[in-house]
């Protein structure tokens, strides 16, 4: 085994699947509270056989684009995590995930993988972009990539096609990225986020219906550090601004407060707003609907 494909960590090593992980990998895709997350039903030993095969496969193919992981801590198999890249270039992005057994929940075991990930990524793959997907519900690996630096760039209603048991369901999900390598105790400013599923609607043009999908939103929690009202008059803003663009053809003054022209989906900025902006929503909201 090459040692430039093993990784480790204070705790932890990493390094590539071998034909004798059976018992590691359908540990992990056979417990239904592992897989609660994920799109996948649990998996049968027959599943997980070939899938198997298919993480030791990845391994010899060129280039090498998914690299997938044993996880050991003093040599015990405790999970598994993966690099998948889009592209072999330098500048490319990459996807990273993980899965560990249930007995080594909250010992910080995955924010460690996480931060080796990222650092393989950004030093030795010299990857552009790193992004990682999950369930809205999954609140341990949100809180896992925002201590990372990751922050939340999309969320996509009803995208992924989850099958348990049989049942068929479409559950959303939640993208978070960054573009730099892990660097712990650092505050980040993140970009604005972008509501990807969140276009103009009809019912953002009245109060009411800003706030009630104000309400929604914060409930979800897909977006934090804003006030009920604040956020619903920057939906309701947002909505007013870019119809009157629509249907004028052109950006007036409105510039200022970053609508564009066409500004679909609406972008939400998450708590770095100035007073001044914060100020014009508040004054946008009470001020009377344009009859």
């Amino acid at each position: 085994m090459g040692h430039d494909r093993i990784i480790t960590t204070e705790r932890l090593l990493l390094r590539p699947f071998e034909e004798d992980d059976f018992d590691i990998l359908h540990r992990l895709y056979g417990d239904a509270e592992v897989m609660r997350y994920t799109p996948f039903d649990t998996e049968s030993p027959a599943v997980s056989e070939a899938h198997l095969l298919r993480a030791v496969e990845d391994w010899r193919k060129t280039p090498l684009l998914s690299r997938e992981y044993v996880v050991e801590r003093d040599g015990e198999k405790i999970g598994r995590c993966h690099i998948l890249l889009d592209t072999p270039e330098e500048g490319s992005r990459a996807m990273i995930g993980w899965l560990l057994v249930q007995e080594v929940w909250g010992k910080g075991y995955a924010t460690e993988i996480a931060q080796a990930l990222l650092a393989c990524c950004f030093d030795t793959l010299k990857t552009g972009e790193v992004y990682g997907l999950c369930h809205p519900g999954n609140a341990a690996s949100r809180r896992v990539m925002e201590k990372c630096g990751m922050y939340l760039a999309v969320c996509r209603k009803a995208f992924v096609r989850y099958e348990k048991a049989g049942q068929l369901t479409m559950e959303d999900e939640l993208e978070y990225r960054t573009c730099q390598p892990p660097c712990e105790g650092l505050p980040r400013k993140a970009p604005p986020r972008k509501i990807a599923s969140l276009p103009v609607r009809e019912e953002l043009l009245t109060k009411n219906g800003a706030l009630a999908e104000a309400r929604r939103l914060l409930a979800d929690g897909y977006i934090e550090e804003m006030s009920e009202r604040a956020l619903a008059g920057e939906l309701y803003f947002h909505a007013r601004a870019a119809a009157y663009c629509r249907s004028r053809k052109k950006t007036p003054l409105l510039d200022l407060f970053h609508v564009r022209e066409k500004a679909d989906p609406i972008d939400l900025r998450d708590g770095g707003d100035t007073l001044l902006r914060r100020a014009f929503y508040w004054i946008c909201w009470m001020l009377p609907a344009k009859r």
